[in-house]
């Protein structure tokens, strides 16, 4: 079970995997809640052995063999960087971050529903007017140092 800290992050879950202000007038939820384990294993590029855009850890159990030193944890934390457009992807992915980079945003992987307490339910109505989505999308791009794959500031 995916949670995130972030609501702009997890706000993507309910929206087809894209970023807010790219769905001008949808319509989208959220569940907070509180989390609970005993141990987290925290997830790094380092995990991701296949190369840099291949996740190490995807759809595979918490703990155990998941990954040297991950036994015993009930839990993953990760912090996320966006990337533009790739290969046959067509939207944005996340990916763990870098030592020093800025997270867009994070993910915590918990081994059972069972750890996760809901507490209430938002639902987020995203407006369609361009004036002002427009200026969301700048400053989430200001903010995290977007860009895309040849290093140039991705205009999503």
């Amino acid at each position: 079970v995916d949670v995130s800290t972030s609501a702009p992050y997890a706000l993507r879950y309910s929206m087809k995997m894209r970023d807010f202000w790219t769905m001008g007038g949808s319509i989208g939820y959220l569940v907070a809640g509180r989390a609970c384990w005993s141990q987290v294993y925290p997830v790094t590029q380092a995990d991701n052995v296949k190369g840099l855009l291949e996740p190490g850890l995807k759809g595979k159990p918490i703990g155990g063999w998941s990954a040297p030193g991950a036994r015993g944890s009930d839990a993953h934390f990760v912090r996320v960087r966006g990337f533009a457009p790739h290969g046959k992807e067509a939207r944005w992915t996340y990916h763990a971050c870098f030592p020093g980079e800025q997270p867009d945003g994070t993910e915590l992987v918990v081994a059972q529903e069972e750890q996760l307490l809901p507490e209430y339910v938002l639902e987020v109505a995203v407006t369609d007017d361009g004036c002002l989505l427009r200026p969301v999308q700048l400053a989430a791009e200001s903010h995290f140092c977007r860009k895309d794959s040849r290093g140039r500031r991705s205009l999503l």
